[in-house]
């Protein structure tokens, strides 16, 4: 399986339903997902991902995309409320713009480089403290790789 078209009748991508599949480089997520589940597409060779345009979506779990080869600019739309822990960790992630309506605590994104100025928060009173965004009681943390990208 190198590619996977999600049909416009799904709502809910439940937990680890295409994980763990090394050769699945194409997802297409239809408009009308409202979840997407723990490590539902967790390692895999993912290369982008769309979700700009989800407006439905309001949850993403725990490692959902972690693991992949991810790169580019990732959106997280104002739509999502809840993002799991390490939900886009360890990609190749070069640009980040995150939902302003996150509720929980703290969400994790791995940044190709350190370069945190191609970062986005579009809420206020945002500022940076050891490579942390800091926004109101919410946390945004952005992982720096020390090694370049993430290979696997």
């Amino acid at each position: 399986l190198t590619s996977v078209v999600i049909p416009n009748t799904v709502e809910v991508i439940k937990d680890y339903a295409f994980g763990y599949n090394q050769d699945l480089v194409s997802v297409t997520l239809p408009t009308s997902i409202r979840s997407i589940g723990r490590q539902a597409f967790y390692q895999n060779a993912i290369e982008s991902v769309d979700l700009s345009k989800l407006n439905s979506l309001t949850t993403i779990g725990e490692y959902a995309f972690a693991y992949n080869n991810i790169g580019g600019e990732l959106v997280i739309p104002d739509s999502v409320t809840s993002m799991g822990y390490e939900a886009f960790g360890y990609n190749n992630i070069d640009h980040a713009i995150i939902s302003k309506n996150l509720s929980n605590l703290f969400s994790n994104i791995t940044l190709r480089t350190c370069d945190l100025s191609k970062y986005s928060d579009k809420g206020e009173d945002t500022y940076v403290d050891s490579g942390k965004y800091h926004r109101y009681s919410r946390t945004h943390r952005l992982r720096c790789p020390r090694l370049g990208p993430h290979r696997r």
